[in-house]
């Protein structure tokens, strides 16, 4: 799992005379999530060498056990004080990009061109983004398939009120939260200063410092489902000269986990899906789930046919079966399943109809309540 930290080289706080940089915590509490989980980690900015910190970041009041354990981390230290040049980076050394934030990257790396061009080179080879803070803003101009790469995806980054709160919304080029909402981006918050993170397929966005061990860690998840997946792929069979059958799929099953007594052979003869459920949000009307509000929420499923033999064929009278798990904001997952056989006694809704009128009719004798 190689994993590239992209960090700003931006000194200067607009035209206030006042030192930035990036945001201590946003890199040490990332950085130690990844080298923790066994990440291999490379760290980089435009210039190259030692990134600027933003002064504030380190003030006593703003100390986290992050930035403490990297205080007296050799080590990590001198990573940080030798990055490497951002240009010469290339995406197929790396499993991901990450980048810190602070207010340091809306000065040099928002319209990097070799920023953009990473990030895009990364993203259409499949390959996870993520930013926490100020950093999503390195989105903005970010193409994939013609449109830009947050349009229509959920998203989050520094708001409007925490920049408001720090007293520098005139003074940043431009505001994330808007930026983001201006480029299509389904934007999505918490109260300020709360930590918060989402997951938009391959899109990975923090909102603000106290975000950053949630993005860091989502990245981790994200990546290590991706290796599982590919994996079992390969170990499956299916990038191998004979491909990966219903039959052989479901025997690898048996040879790694024996036979379960709820398996079944027919469980091979599936497909599974991924994608999104788009909700226009009128669904809030009738309920308070978090599914139904307005934006986009990542799905994956599996539709599968009975019959009990792996090459069961698809006939008009065939029962079809249907599996999907909705991804929400802070990890909540919602599971449905729904199958096509009908599950009424009768077989027409006139005599569903006349059953039930003819229930309600019939008077039910009372019975004692049995004793406990």
């Amino acid at each position: 799992m190689k994993i590239l930290m992209v960090l700003t080289s931006h000194d200067q706080l607009g035209n206030t005379g006042r030192k930035t940089g990036f945001w201590l915590k946003e890199f040490a509490a990332p950085y130690f999530v990844f080298r923790d989980a066994g990440a291999d980690l490379t760290l980089t900015s435009p210039k190259g060498g030692q990134p600027p910190i933003d002064p504030k970041s380190d003030l006593p009041e703003n100390q986290t056990p992050a930035m403490a354990r990297f205080k007296h981390d050799s080590e990590a230290q001198k990573a940080l004080s030798q990055t490497l040049k951002l240009s010469d980076m290339k995406s197929e050394d790396f499993d991901t990009i990450f980048y810190v934030g602070g207010h340091g990257p809306m000065w040099d790396l928002v319209d990097n061109p070799d920023s953009i061009a990473l990030i895009e080179s990364f993203y259409n080879s499949g390959k996870p983004v993520a930013a926490v803070c100020h950093s999503p803003a390195v989105f903005h101009r970010v193409m994939f398939e013609g449109v830009p790469l947050v349009k229509g995806k959920r998203v989050t980054g520094f708001t409007n009120g925490e920049e408001e709160a720090v007293h520098l919304t005139k003074v940043v080029p431009f505001l994330v939260e808007d930026e983001l909402k201006r480029v299509g981006g389904l934007y999505k918050k918490a109260a300020d200063w709360e930590s918060f993170a989402i997951v938009d397929g391959r899109l990975v966005t923090g909102q603000n410092p106290a975000s950053s061990t949630a993005a860091a860690k989502a990245l981790i998840t994200l990546l290590r489902e991706g290796a599982v997946t590919g994996a079992f792929a390969y170990f499956a069979g299916s990038f191998s000269t004979d491909g990966l059958t219903p039959s052989r799929f479901a025997d690898r099953f048996e040879e790694v986990n024996g036979v379960h007594t709820g398996f079944r052979r027919n469980h091979a003869k599936g497909l599974g899906v991924s994608g999104f459920f788009e909700s226009n949000g009128n669904g809030v009307r009738l309920s308070k789930a978090t599914v139904f509000e307005a934006g986009r929420v990542q799905v994956i499923g599996r539709f599968s046919l009975d019959g009990g033999q792996p090459y069961q064929p698809d006939r008009p009278d065939t029962r079809r079966g249907l599996g999907l798990e909705f991804s929400l904001p802070h990890g909540e997952l919602w599971r449905s399943a729904m199958i096509s056989f009908p599950l009424f006694p009768v077989r027409t809704p006139e005599i569903f109809t006349s059953a039930c009128s003819h229930a309600s009719r019939t008077p039910r004798p009372e019975s004692p309540i049995p004793p406990r």
